[in-house]
């Protein structure tokens, strides 16, 4: 999701990056896949998300949806592309957008 109102009034997270959206994720951790069984806040069950800054462009992509309504088409081809580009488990400020093409 964009970090402001809009895509076209999103701001870098950092200076000089292309990174201006973040995707919210599960934890990649295995451990932490049963955390909400253990760690309880004031009675409801605590799980880890991933934080992933992303760009606008790469934001629209996984947010698009496949003619028959599948909502989650854009961001299941978006975590393919993670994976085949080894996206990093650590942040990388600079990182270019995976997707290049502009989609409407």
């Amino acid at each position: 999701m964009p970090n402001g109102p809009s895509d076209d009034e999103a701001r870098p997270i950092f200076e000089g990056s292309e990174l201006d959206c973040f995707l919210f994720l599960d934890s990649i951790v295995e451990e932490d896949e049963n955390l909400h069984e253990k760690l309880v806040l004031e009675g409801d069950p605590v799980n880890l998300l991933w934080v992933i800054p992303i760009t606008s462009v790469e934001c629209r992509f996984a947010n698009r949806r496949s003619k028959d309504g599948d909502s989650w088409m854009g961001l299941r081809e978006f975590l393919d592309i993670l994976e085949r580009k080894h996206h990093p488990v650590v942040l990388e400020e600079m990182r270019k957008s995976y997707v290049r093409r502009k989609l409407k």
